[in-house]
């Protein structure tokens, strides 16, 4: 099998826990790293799935050695993290 794809999710609220169960269940993807503001939310997001959690996106864009980053914030605040 192909290596997995390896994921990073920005937001750790309703639509980031969506989302980190879909990657979870999905054969191809392997999360890795869960960012939020909330350093309590992206452990209790990231913990269960073995992921990193990180309170600073700029750091989990560095450190985590990503293909994909998944930006489930509030839609105003999403250019400034694809801008990244």
């Amino acid at each position: 099998m192909a290596e997995k794809i390896k994921v990073g999710v920005v937001g750790a609220g309703f639509m980031g826990g969506m989302h980190t169960n879909c990657y979870v269940a999905a054969p191809g993807a392997e999360l890795v790293a869960v960012c939020d503001v909330r350093q309590e939310a992206a452990e209790k997001l990231a913990g269960p799935h073995k992921a990193k959690a990180y309170t600073d996106a700029d750091k989990m864009l560095a450190e985590a050695g990503l293909d994909m980053v998944d930006i489930c914030l509030p839609t105003n605040m999403h250019c400034d993290y694809v801008v990244r």
